[in-house]
């Protein structure tokens, strides 16, 4: 026990070394806050890595923050998980490289929207008089009648066996890239700028990609009687998604009618 509280008053000793340092080259350079801070994760940290930190500027640490908050908020919209019955429907009657073809195109376009509305929604929302509140109304009017078409007709394989081959444009946008995800892409460029935005967005969809590679595994034990089931399920759930868009843009524009 002594010998490990003399091992930290050791690394203490050396920490305040280096913190004195590190501050009188700070106060000469003029950057200062731009390594306060650092020590104290040394000084917590039983055995930190501390010549790691120490290279770690205050932007990189705020920058780790801002993108671990964007992706985090982008896979809560996104919500890949909840889609599997979906996308395990759209995909069960296919051949594994025709399921890995469908599955890259939905990742890519949903993606792909989301990288435009990031560099540039503000732009385009302007261009064409959009505000907001416009995009929640329409994009839940949209996935209300999605949400229409999984209550009445089930899982998609039912049309894919009268010969209609799956499309990955519908469930890229709006199902899986809706209002809310435009408009939470839109608010992290402004919050957090586009740079941080546009890599979050590239990791939530490799993150979503992954989700969605698993759907075959759901499909094969829940077979296309479960797969109907649960997609007509998840049709209710779009629906009252959909009411909640159209709500707060109703709401939204009344708001701003005032």
């Amino acid at each position: 026990m002594r010998k490990v509280h003399q091992s930290r008053q050791g690394h203490s000793h050396h920490i305040g070394h280096l913190h004195k340092y590190f501050t009188r080259y700070a106060n000469k350079k003029g950057e200062l806050s731009d390594i306060s801070g650092f020590f104290f994760f040394c000084e917590l940290a039983p055995h930190p890595p501390c010549d790691i930190i120490i290279l770690m500027s205050k932007p990189t640490v705020d920058f780790l923050i801002a993108l671990t908050q964007a992706v985090t908020a982008l896979l809560i919209v996104l919500n890949p998980v909840a889609l599997v019955p979906i996308i395990a429907s759209v995909t069960g009657g296919l051949e594994p490289p025709q399921q890995r073809k469908l599955i890259m195109q939905v990742v890519l376009i949903g993606s792909g929207l989301l990288l435009l509305f990031t560099l540039g929604g503000s732009l385009i929302l302007k261009l064409f008089g959009v505000t907001l509140n416009d995009l929640r109304v329409a994009g839940g009017l949209l996935l209300l009648s999605i949400a229409f078409s999984f209550v009445f007709k089930g899982s998609m394989t039912n049309d894919m066996n009268k010969g209609d081959s799956p499309s990955a444009a519908p469930i890229a946008s709006p199902i899986l890239v809706g209002p809310g995800a435009i408009t939470t892409a839109v608010v992290l460029a402004k919050s957090h700028g586009e740079l941080i935005t546009a890599i979050a967005v590239v990791m939530a969809s490799l993150v979503t990609w992954i989700v969605f590679r698993g759907s075959s595994k759901v499909y094969a034990v829940i077979k296309e009687t479960g797969a109907d089931v649960l997609v007509r399920i998840m049709g209710i759930l779009l629906a009252a998604i959909a009411v909640v868009y159209i709500r707060q843009g109703i709401v939204g524009l009344i708001h701003m009618s005032k």
